[in-house]
């Protein structure tokens, strides 16, 4: 075993064939571990936990974000919201956070606890994951263009929409907002809840379920309510009737990196795309 401040680290690196080579020069796990304080930073080692320490005080640099592996991108992104108390749901951040001594999630968390700083700091972090994203999506949709144009297969993705692309439920919490007419928008809610993720579904329009009050009230309409599953390889989302699959599905949903939306999975030309914005506030 290895200890445990870098066993979430050595989930990202593989030291499979490392341990065995040394394994069969020295018969000795010791020097390993020797091996591996030496190729990780001193900090990562000492078990602080923060990829990048000064996060919550000091803005993060491009060139800071640039030098960051992808994993790192994330993990720092998330340990700046996971201060303040965010939980976090894939397995390799919940190794690598409950690592560190310090990650306490909440259910009290606000996003109104965080500075402009670190705002400014996660939505830099943010941008560099979503280039990268946006570059792959690119070369992805290039090969399948050249393999379609060839005659060897025929490519059925001929849009960015339907680019596999990973998606991580940490993002996927909060609230989506497609506002195309911003004073009749829909409103996606997604939450989590004893590890399991539901979903609400509602529109806005002013006005009470009247239809008076226009200038002071408004209404919520449609609240569907239900499961929702999240492929966190290909970025498909499914929301259930219910809160059980067998309920059948209400609508699908897949993200496009191009646009950083989730886009009903549909072929009715008028789809909707949902923007994340977790500080949505309906105006009148």
């Amino acid at each position: 075993m290895f200890p445990p401040e870098i066993s979430a680290y050595l989930k990202r690196i593989d030291y499979r064939k490392a341990e065995e080579i040394m394994m069969k020069k020295t018969g000795k796990k010791l020097l390993l571990t020797a091996f591996l304080a030496a190729m990780l930073p001193t900090t990562v080692f000492a078990g602080s936990g923060d990829i990048l320490p000064n996060s919550g005080t000091e803005l993060i640099s491009q060139e800071t974000a640039d030098a960051l592996s992808d994993w790192d991108l994330r993990a720092a992104r998330y340990e700046i919201t996971a201060r303040h108390g965010k939980e976090v749901y894939s397995q390799d951040m919940k190794d690598y956070f409950e690592s560190t001594g310090w990650y306490q999630p909440s259910d009290s968390y606000d996003i109104s606890s965080l500075s402009d700083t670190e705002k400014t700091n996660i939505q830099t972090l943010y941008n560099e994951e979503l280039e990268r994203k946006q570059q792959t999506a690119r070369e992805q949709f290039e090969e399948n263009q050249r393999i379609s144009a060839s005659g060897d297969v025929q490519v059925m993705s001929s849009s960015f929409v339907y680019m596999d692309s990973p998606y991580a439920y940490e993002d996927l919490v909060g609230t989506w907002v497609y506002d195309a007419d911003p004073t009749y928008p829909h409103v996606l809610e997604i939450r989590e809840e004893g590890g399991l993720f539901y979903y609400e579904y509602y529109s806005i329009a002013p006005g009470n379920d009247s239809g008076i009050g226009f200038a002071n009230t408004y209404t919520k309409w449609g609240r569907f309510h239900g499961l929702a599953e999240l492929n966190t390889e290909t970025g498909y989302l499914t929301c259930y009737n219910d809160d059980t699959k067998d309920s059948g599905i209400f609508e699908s949903y897949v993200y496009d990196v191009m646009s950083d939306t989730f886009v009903e999975a549909t072929n009715d030309q008028y789809r909707k795309s949902f923007s994340k914005n977790d500080e949505f506030e309906y105006v009148l």
